[in-house]
């Protein structure tokens, strides 16, 4: 700052530090595994209280294919609908890229849906949203602010009673989807499409941090060779 000002006021014509470049060691990402979700997701708690409000939030986030939080607090009942196969699917446009995502809805996220009421067209099926006009974006993103702090602060509370020493929020659901659907998939060019990414880095960022132990075998098997 001291800099700066000096140089606002002619004393300097150049930043004296501009060649100057620091090194640091990249941070960690937090991540959740799949696993740990369903460790969540197991948890035994009063189901009509907020913290299991803000879990099924966080789960129909994950079953439907690393859904925002965004997505979630806007979805209406509009974007749940039958595709050609007679499947139902959850088919919106992501409100930060504005990319078109419709995935088949699991079983699990068909359980959680059957807890709440249909509506119409744009009705919302999270009351995350409720009382709040669609076109308000304002008062709309006021309340996803206030909703997810207080979904994290649930999510923490229970990651803790799953015995998960990490800080849990809800975006990491999406890190956890794109590595459970790359694990299975093994191709992540095609995971990448059916998630919306508008480039295989974007899914390649959701996976990185996570330790691949498929050819775990194949390694142990070809060193320990004669």
């Amino acid at each position: 700052m001291l800099v700066r000002h000096v140089m606002k006021e002619g004393k300097l014509s150049a930043y004296p530090f501009e060649h100057i470049v620091t090194h640091s060691e990249p941070s960690q990402k937090e991540l959740l595994t799949p696993e740990e979700v369903e460790r969540i997701a197991d948890l035994e708690i009063d189901d009509e209280s907020p913290a299991a409000e803000a879990r099924r939030w966080f789960l129909f986030a994950y079953y439907a294919g690393e859904m925002r939080f965004s997505d979630v607090a806007t979805l209406q009942w509009q974007h749940i609908r039958e595709g050609r196969s007679g499947r139902p699917r959850v088919c919106y446009k992501m409100k930060k890229t504005a990319d078109t995502v419709g995935v088949p809805l699991i079983p699990e996220a068909k359980q959680i849906l059957a807890r709440y009421e249909e509506g119409d067209g744009e009705e919302w099926v999270f009351p995350i949203s409720e009382g709040i006009d669609p076109g308000d974006e304002e008062a709309l993103h006021r309340r996803k602010c206030q909703r997810n702090s207080a979904a994290n602060r649930h999510l923490k509370e229970l990651a803790g009673q799953a015995g998960i020493e990490k800080r849990v929020t809800f975006h990491l659901s999406r890190n956890a989807a794109a590595w459970k659907l790359y694990k299975n998939v093994g191709d992540i060019y095609k995971v990448s499409k059916f998630l919306g990414h508008s480039n295989v880095e974007q899914m390649q960022d959701y996976i990185d941090g996570f330790i691949d132990e498929s050819r775990d075998e194949d390694f142990i098997a070809a060193m320990g060779a004669k």
